[in-house]
């Protein structure tokens, strides 16, 4: 990833953080989230966690090739 593709994933995640009404959904459906975990059984957990963190590379690596310009994809 490039300096310019980064910087344009930050400005997308800032102009995100500016959409109070999403934002404050999400902070309720992390609470609700986080208070559930401990209820989970250990393998539960860990199979949420990697879950997730697929999830999340998955949108990552979408928002760098949205980002990048066309000859680099």
């Amino acid at each position: 990833m490039n300096r310019s593709v980064a910087k344009r994933i930050l400005d997308i995640q800032e102009m995100i953080r500016s959409d109070f009404a999403l934002m404050e959904e999400y902070a309720g459906c992390q609470s609700a989230f986080l208070n559930l975990i401990p209820e989970l059984t250990e393998k539960q957990q860990n199979i949420l966690w990697d879950y997730l963190g697929v999830c999340t590379e998955i949108h990552l690596r979408m928002l760098v090739l949205a980002c990048e310009p066309e000859q680099e994809k």
